[in-house]
C-alpha cells in the first residue's frame, strides 16, 4: 500500500467474475443472492431504530444501535461483493470486512456484558402474573386506582375504579363529570 489511491486501485487484481469464468447463471446467483442479502440487512436496522424509538421504556437501547451497526456493516460487505464481480478492489473489501468485524466484536462483548441484566428482566408471563395478583389485591381491599398521561391528557382507570363507582369499563368521563364521585369535603383538594 503506497498510497490512498491503491486502496480504490484494483490494477493488481482480476474481478470475481473471471473465477467464475463468467457463466452467467453463476455471476447472476451471486449478484442476486449479495443484492437480495444487502437489501434484508438494511431493512432490518430500520425496524430496530424504529422499534427502539417507539418504546421509550426500552432497557438497553445502545445495543440495539450496536445491533443496527453491525448489521448494516453485514450489508455493505455484501454490495461490496456485487461490486467487485467486475471490479477488483480487494482492499476496499477488506476495509469494510474490518469495519464489520470491530462491530460485530463490540455488539458482542456489549451483549454479553448485558446477558446478566437482561436475563433477570421479568418475563411476560412473571409481569401477567404480578398484574393479576394487583388486580385481586385491589378487588379484596376495595382499593382502585387511576393514572393520568400528562403529554396525552388521558386517564385509565382500573376495573376497580369503575367497580367501586359502579359503572361500566367504558371510557373515562370528563374531568368535570367525575368530579360527582367525590365526597363534597374531598373537593377541596382535588379543585
Amino acid at each position: 500500500m503506497t498510497d490512498i489511491s491503491t486502496l480504490f486501485s484494483g490494477n493488481d487484481f482480476i474481478p470475481h467474475g473471471h473465477c467464475y469464468l463468467w457463466q452467467p447463471t453463476l455471476v447472476w446467483l451471486h449478484l442476486l443472492s449479495d443484492s437480495l442479502t444487502a437489501l434484508a440487512y438494511y431493512s432490518i436496522p430500520m425496524c430496530l431504530v424504529y422499534f427502539a424509538q417507539q418504546r421509550a421504556d426500552l432497557p438497553f437501547k445502545g445495543v440495539f444501535w450496536l445491533f443496527g451497526a453491525f448489521i448494516v456493516a453485514c450489508g455493505t460487505t455484501h454490495l461490496v461483493d456485487v461490486w467487485t464481480l467486475w471490479h477488483p478492489t480487494y482492499w476496499v473489501s477488506g476495509g469494510v470486512k474490518l469495519v464489520t468485524a470491530l462491530l460485530s466484536l463490540a455488539t458482542a462483548i456489549r451483549l454479553y456484558h448485558l446477558l446478566p441484566a437482561a436475563l433477570a428482566l421479568p418475563s411476560p408471563a412473571q409481569w401477567q402474573r404480578t398484574n393479576a395478583r394487583l388486580l385481586e389485591a385491589q378487588r379484596i381491599a376495595r382499593l382502585g386506582h387511576w393514572e393520568y398521561d400528562v403529554l396525552t391528557q388521558a386517564v385509565t382507570w382500573s376495573e376497580e375504579m369503575f367497580r367501586l363507582f359502579g359503572l361500566l369499563p367504558l371510557p373515562i368521563p370528563p374531568h368535570a363529570a367525575r368530579l360527582q364521585f367525590y365526597e363534597p369535603e374531598c373537593l377541596v383538594s382535588i379543585t
